[in-house]
């Protein structure tokens, strides 16, 4: 029997999917963020994922009983490799991570929005990481996200600056969904 191949829908409309080796495209932080999510996953500890665990996972994140019942965990269950294995859990997560841009990348893109960053070159100062949340917020409904998409993105990564507005900490999102990763120098 062949290995599984991954769609996560995260492109529906393009059919894309994971090799086993796309694991190979994580750094060793990753894989150890991934292992630990997993074993938070997997509470029972018998290595699969069942419905079971993502239920109980669900109920202390604090999600309402309905969207924590076994059978919605069943039915997100139902759109990955079954058994969901530490293995195929990693192949699918790889196949995500590994079509993000790299650090630097990230940092170089969100740092063209930054009011605050300082003159590029000078001596000793790093920016703050930050972006005005509204301008963003306008760029990004202008793109076509939708403005709840955009609540949702913005949730833990916002901080009120008083007077001057909320901001969006740009490298504290970068770190999550990237990893242990240096992300503060630009």
């Amino acid at each position: 029997m062949s290995k599984p191949r991954l769609d996560y829908g995260a492109a529906a409309s393009t059919n894309r999917t994971v090799s086993a080796s796309a694991f190979t495209q994580l750094d060793p932080a990753q894989v150890r963020q991934l292992k630990e999510a997993f074993t938070l996953l997997d509470s029972d500890g018998n290595g699969t994922v069942s419905s079971q665990d993502l239920a109980e996972m669900m109920v202390s994140l604090g999600l309402p009983a309905d969207v924590a019942s076994e059978a919605e965990a069943t039915r997100m269950l139902a759109l990955m490799p079954q058994p969901l294995t530490f293995s195929s859990f990693l192949t699918g997560m790889s196949g995500l991570l590994g079509r993000l841009s790299s650090v630097a990348d990230l940092n170089q893109a969100f740092s063209a929005f930054e009011d605050d960053a300082p003159a590029a070159g000078a001596a000793g100062q790093k920016s703050e990481g930050r972006i005005h949340v509204d301008e963003l917020r306008e760029l990004l409904v202008e793109s076509g996200m939708s403005e709840a998409d955009v609540n949702q993105c913005f949730k833990s990564f916002t901080k009120p600056g008083g007077f001057s507005g909320d901001w969006f900490y740009y490298k504290d999102f970068i770190s999550l969904v990237k990893g242990d990763e240096e992300v503060n120098s630009n």
